[in-house]
């Protein structure tokens, strides 16, 4: 099926994008339970009758954790309800860290993944914006979607490194990718999340690095 890998790519994006959408996630058990469909579909999807790569020790390590969570949560909580809807996340990353290690991701699915990603990134940065500006709206902190400015910072810095990557090695959508930058390093300013700003040069600093191994100093050179 050729449109196979922009699907695995598109519901990739989705498991971080829908929660987002939903007050950041913080949506009693919408969230979680979406994303542990999500990530089951795109086990399924994704299944075919070639060999599934071993798990390595540290996703054995996680699938023991994640036996004694379920085994503490369903017989040992004094509160079921509560204990569940604690669990429910940490089952559901780990779902997707377990999908990542036997799923086989070509270009095409991590390009679909990261430029829906980006594209929802930015409606909500731009929605956010636009509340912001709108007449009546009396909060400092840009918040957008999520229910708190800090939280939005943090979901905010991953897209900005990509769209930064993208900048420079999509020449063809170069200007996409700038206008990108702009609205959410905007977005990020409105916030005036400070722990925000420093995981942002921590992750710019990390970046850095990686370009340097990755290219080498020509990287930096080569538009002087």
């Amino acid at each position: 099926m050729a449109y196979r890998p922009h699907l695995i790519g598109l519901l990739l994006a989705l498991i971080i994008l829908v929660p987002a959408y939903f007050n950041g996630g913080k949506n009693n058990l919408m969230g979680p339970v979406s994303l542990a469909l999500i990530t089951l579909l795109i086990l399924a999807l994704n299944y075919d009758k070639q060999p599934v790569p071993a798990l390595s020790s540290t996703s054995l390590i996680l699938l023991a954790f994640l036996g004694w969570l379920i085994i503490d949560t369903a017989f040992f909580s004094r509160r079921l309800y509560a204990s569940i809807v604690t669990a429910l996340p940490i089952i559901t990353g780990a779902l997707i860290f377990l999908s990542l290690q036997t799923v086989r991701l070509d270009k095409k699915v991590v390009k679909t993944f990261a430029y829906t990603l980006l594209g929802g990134t930015v409606t909500i940065s731009l929605y956010g914006l636009y509340l912001y500006l709108a007449p009546g709206f009396s909060a400092l902190r840009l918040g957008s979607t999520f229910y708190q400015h800090n939280a939005f910072a943090g979901f905010l810095i991953p897209s900005l490194i990509l769209s930064l990557y993208f900048l420079l090695f999509e020449p063809r959508l170069k200007f996409s990718f700038g206008l990108g930058v702009l609205v959410l390093a905007t977005a990020l300013f409105l916030t005036f999340s400070r722990g925000g700003f420093i995981a942002t040069g921590a992750a710019l600093i990390i970046f850095l690095l990686f370009l340097w191994r990755q290219t080498g100093p020509k990287i930096f050179t080569r538009n002087i």
